[in-house]
């Protein structure tokens, strides 16, 4: 990373000037300096600017505060037309600084950001969708009067597909829930981790009334209840959420990737919550009774219709922000449950015009989970021991698992763009092989146990068929 002592100018490399010289001149231009009679004196201040000299007293304090970019990190894939979160320490509160973006193959200005900006050490931004891409580019600051200034490191700026943006890493689930009416299986379009629609007996059933809606549905406050995000592949009118009425869930089976292992964990995921039939309303549960292991994510009412967002995690309940019942349409609630690799859970929760409320993190020792429950959406058996609990009149939309504690400017980015109605880009199709193992299932348990042997004779047909890969050149 690049600050004043390796100011490229001043090391004397024609081939890598400063890139914000042309911010300085506009800056002057602004301010009258180049107007008739005072050119002379708006050629020295520029020149001052862009050599990086100081112009008075106090310039040795900004000169011992140098910036420093925090994120985006160091090899992050960015995407063009996406947003980003622009985060960085350094200089004095009081100080102005200018924003841009550089495109290192050029060594120029790629995209001025902003000017001006109070040094809050935070700026949220655009990325234009005209970038050159793929590439490589470095984010750029420096106080108004050009005396201290650093360059970040370096990132690739992708060509993603329009109208999606590209997740933070370590996502093992991400249910859109966006699936199709008359259909049980619930996908997910991270890992594979499939769900099932389920009734209050357990019974496999069909998405669609009762008891499994997907949104919008004219039964469910006559059709205004939409979700955040839709699937763009639907239509008339496009799907994106599921609205659980008190008699059904959604079923994930086990998976290790699924627990929360040393690196922490965390959850997002949109919910309309209703008072309900007046108890606990679960969300996401993966939990097992019998060594109260494991985790339960749950909103707990506390009167009034409200609900105090609550987390089980290992026998511990966390305590989070207070979440009101929803009411409107627009009433939809991102939350967020996150454990760091060193414990410490906090608890989110913003609506969908931007106001966020995040409780103080709680540490939680023995955080990591092992147990093989099956993961539920609007299910628990762990908030009420000894009762089964179903979400009643609760819509769910982006349920999101990543399998470390996500930095705060990569789960902003997740809610500026779902809030926005946009919806994560979905990983491109690559190859694969299918075994299929016919064998003499003789204790009906559906796998291949020692003394089952294979059947021979059988021909299987996939369909559709495979895409077979073009011919050698």
């Amino acid at each position: 990373m690049k600050s004043n002592a390796l100011n490229p100018l001043e090391n004397g490399n024609p081939a890598m000037p400063r890139p914000m010289p042309c911010l300085a001149t506009q800056t002057i231009k602004r301010a009258g300096w180049l107007q008739p009679g005072r050119r002379r004196l708006g050629l020295l201040l520029a020149l001052a600017t862009l050599a990086g000299i100081g112009l008075g007293p106090g310039n040795t304090a900004r000169a011992q505060q140098p910036f420093v970019f925090t994120t985006p990190a160091a090899g992050a894939v960015l995407c063009t037309g996406q947003p980003v979160t622009i985060t960085w320490t350094g200089g004095a509160p009081s100080w102005s600084v200018n924003l841009s973006l550089i495109n290192v193959s050029t060594w120029s200005v790629a995209a001025v950001v902003a000017t001006g900006l109070s040094n809050t050490g935070s700026y949220a931004w655009n990325l234009p969708a005209n970038l050159p891409c793929p590439g490589t580019y470095q984010f750029y600051i420096e106080d108004t009067q050009a005396t201290t200034w650093t360059y970040g490191p370096s990132v690739t700026i992708d060509c993603c597909p329009t109208g999606c943006f590209q997740p933070p890493s370590g996502m093992v689930g991400w249910w859109p829930l966006d699936d199709a009416t008359n259909q049980s299986t619930v996908l997910d379009l991270a890992a594979n981790h499939q769900g099932t629609a389920r009734d209050l007996a357990n019974n496999i059933v069909n998405i669609g009334p009762p008891p499994v809606w997907s949104l919008p549905d004219p039964a469910v406050f006559g059709g205004s209840l939409l979700p955040v995000v839709t699937d763009p592949n639907t239509s008339n009118p496009p799907r994106g959420a599921l609205f659980l009425s008190g008699q059904g869930l959604v079923e994930v089976p086990h998976h290790p990737s699924l627990n929360i292992g040393s690196n922490g964990m965390t959850l997002t995921l949109w919910t309309w919550p209703t008072p309900g039939s007046g108890g606990p309303q679960p969300l996401v549960e993966k939990y097992d009774l019998a060594s109260a292991g494991g985790y339960s994510l749950y909103l707990d009412p506390v009167g009034s219709g409200n609900f105090v967002l609550k987390f089980l995690l290992n026998g511990t309940v966390v305590s989070g922000p207070l979440v009101p019942a929803s009411v409107s349409s627009s009433d939809w609630r991102f939350v967020v449950a996150r454990v760091s690799g060193a414990g410490n859970v906090t608890l989110s929760v913003c609506d969908a015009f931007g106001a966020c409320t995040t409780a103080p993190p709680v540490v939680v020792a023995n955080f990591i989970t092992t147990n093989t429950a099956p993961l539920w959406f609007g299910k628990s058996a762990a908030v009420n021991p000894g009762a089964v609990t179903l979400a009643v009149r609760v819509g769910f939309d982006e349920i999101e698992l990543f399998d470390r504690g996500l930095a705060q400017t990569e789960i902003q980015q997740i809610y500026d763009g779902e809030k926005n109605g946009t919806r994560k880009c979905v990983a491109p199709a690559g190859g694969a092989e299918v075994c299929i193992y016919k064998f003499e299932d003789t204790n009906g348990n559906g796998q291949p146990d020692p003394g089952e042997n294979g059947l021979p004779g059988w021909q299987f047909t996939v369909s559709p068929a495979p895409c077979h890969p073009p011919p050698a050149r």
